[in-house]
């Protein structure tokens, strides 16, 4: 039976191992330089940190010219975060573009979500999303976590996983030794 690689979308640079694949996260305004010219697999996307009010349109439009790219095999990060002054409608404005881009191009997302599950969930089914759905760095309880699996979502967990004051260590109960 073939071995299944170790997919590590947390690391930002080259896998360390045959066994790992590693998949660079690109935020918008790099990715004219990176795509093309990094010999990996990437995710692009428009990070909620990282939204232009004056400029969203642009922003989108870089996502859609370069997400068909050969080394693009995903659309990502891109969310909703309660915590970032870019405000919530222009958040989800640009969440729908990115999974519509997703959608054309059969790519899966990877979403960056701080305290907007419910609305992140509700986006998912109101556009009716089938693609397949990460998301990114998994820290909260385990409640949110069952409800994000029965609905088909996948969970990654960074660092966080590993903090023991982190919500997700303590539910998945990790043990390293």
């Amino acid at each position: 039976m073939p071995q299944i690689p170790y997919i590590n979308i947390h690391k930002h640079g080259p896998g360390q191992s045959e066994d790992e694949v590693a998949v660079r996260s690109i935020f918008s305004q790099d990715i004219p330089q990176a795509v093309g010219n990094y010999k990996g697999q990437l995710s692009i996307g428009t990070h909620p940190w990282h939204l232009d009010p004056n400029n969203i349109e642009a922003q989108l439009a870089l996502v859609e010219k370069f997400s068909g790219h050969e080394s693009v095999i995903a659309i990502g990060e891109i969310g909703l975060d309660r915590k970032t002054p870019a405000p919530l409608e222009l958040q989800k404005e640009a969440f729908v573009g990115q999974l519509d881009i997703a959608v054309r191009l059969n790519k899966p997302v990877i979403i960056h979500c701080v305290k907007a599950y419910p609305e992140i969930i509700s986006i998912l089914k109101s556009t009716q999303f089938s693609g397949n759905v990460i998301f990114h760095g998994y820290d909260q309880n385990r409640q949110i976590a069952e409800q994000l699996i029965e609905n088909g979502f996948c969970l990654s967990f960074g660092r966080a996983l590993l903090n023991e004051t982190s919500t997700s260590g303590k539910f998945m109960n990790v043990r390293l030794f």
